[in-house]
């Protein structure tokens, strides 16, 4: 976890599609995390951070889209190749 901010809750960060691809993901501002090669469909959980953005992308052939999620709320929704998802939470 990153940011400055209290934890308001937690999301969902996910790629769609088949395959492999190079998912690359920040959380609450932090550093990039790069996942190589990884089957598709992905997601990962992570805290959310008042004030601090998150992000998740994709590259490869089969990524197709990507969401995020916090709680039953979609908050970032991507339908196209090589997806890019962002999110910050303001409450």
């Amino acid at each position: 976890m990153s940011g400055n901010g209290k934890v308001v809750g937690s999301a969902v960060l996910k790629v769609l599609g088949s395959g492999t691809a190079t998912v690359t993901w920040k959380a609450n501002g932090g550093p990039a995390r790069v996942e190589r090669d990884v089957p598709l469909p992905w997601e990962h959980s992570i805290d959310v951070v008042e004030e601090a953005p998150s992000e998740v992308r994709a590259d490869g052939a089969g990524a197709s889209g990507c969401t995020i999620t916090m709680g039953d709320m979609l908050v970032s929704f991507k339908n196209e190749p090589n997806p890019v998802c962002e999110f910050a939470y303001w409450g």
